[in-house]
């Protein structure tokens, strides 16, 4: 009789077999699992270094990041005086990413926790290149405490397994935490009064509009070749009833006719695609009750403006009498 080892067929393998099968399995994983952990405390420990910056522009000069590598590897050298056994520095990297983004949500983060082992160190130049967060600073540190992993930051050069040093990390990291969260209330202000004034807060645009004007002075308007084509995708769903799916084929049969091309298939690096349809769709529906709010208002300033003195506010916002006109 022959027996599979994908799954238990009813009636051919009896179940005595099978459970003894499963745990013969179980031991031997663990065994397995077992030998990876001796062979990794074997090891002698590393210096896992870390780095990050959490903008676009001090990702390409690259000044930050270097002043952290240098500061991390002199205090690598001058901890290896007093463990002899430590390897070389070895570094992982986040670059143009948020303090305030959970250490594990990092890919640099995240592959340096999957390769700690017991007696590594950790070795950040400042503490809020690490965190920016107190919960997720402390939720870390403690794991990394309890798989025996040394933490070091160069800007603090204390003992975290002390009650003193437990109680500073606490406070420096309520302080990174607070310093982040005004920052973002600043950006986010500046940001709002930029949308006020129909300027752009980044260096993209919504869908729909456009970015135009020299650097500083640059404002948005209306990208009419968009607007079109997303005032089709709302006549086909509102007025025919048809899915995001068959638009966005819709869409592509009458674009690739006008360009004299081939249709590009669902998936195949199509432009108007079934998801960018669906956000066409909803940012048309967005800019439609903009404008319909707009003309409403305009038209009670021009109602408030008519009141006996023959004035009316013109589209630009400003007052002509009707002598004037005349």
């Amino acid at each position: 009789m022959r027996y599979g080892t994908k799954g238990r067929q009813r009636g051919k393998i009896p179940k005595n077999f099978w459970e003894d099968h499963k745990r013969q399995a179980r031991e031997v994983e663990e065994k397995i699992l077992m030998a990876k952990m001796a062979l990794r405390d074997a090891q002698p420990p590393r210096a896992c270094c870390y780095r990050r910056c959490s903008h676009e522009s001090s990702k390409r000069t690259q000044l930050g990041m270097e002043v952290q590598q240098a500061e991390v590897e002199a205090y690598v050298r001058l901890l290896q005086t007093t463990h002899p056994n430590l390897g070389d520095p070895e570094w992982y990297v986040d670059e143009a990413i948020s303090g305030q983004k959970p250490f594990l949500a990092r890919h640099g983060g995240q592959a340096l926790h999957k390769s700690l082992s017991k007696g590594d160190h950790i070795v950040f130049a400042r503490f809020d290149r690490g965190f920016r967060s107190t919960a997720d600073a402390l939720k870390m540190l403690e794991m990394w405490k309890r798989r025996n992993v040394s933490v070091h930051f160069v800007d603090l050069r204390c003992d975290l397994d002390t009650a003193q040093g437990q109680f500073l990390i606490t406070i420096v990291a309520a302080c990174a935490q607070l310093e982040a969260q005004r920052t973002s209330e600043r950006n986010k202000a500046v940001a709002a009064r930029l949308r006020a004034q129909n300027r752009p807060a980044t260096g993209h645009a919504p869908m729909g509009k456009r970015i135009i004007g020299p650097k500083g002075q640059r404002r948005y308007c209306w990208n009419w070749d968009e607007r079109r084509i997303m005032k089709r995708i709302v006549e086909l769903h509102d007025n025919h009833g048809m899915s995001f799916a068959k638009i966005a084929d819709a869409l592509e049969g009458e674009l690739s006719r006008r360009a004299n091309r081939k249709p590009t298939r669902e998936g195949w690096g199509r432009k108007w695609s079934r998801n960018r349809c669906q956000r066409g769709y909803m940012m048309e529906k967005r800019w439609q009750a903009e404008e319909a709010e707009a003309k409403a208002e305009e038209a009670r300033a021009r109602a408030e403006g008519d009141g006996g003195n023959g004035e009316e506010m013109n589209h630009h916002g400003v007052t002509e009498t009707a002598e004037e006109e005349e």
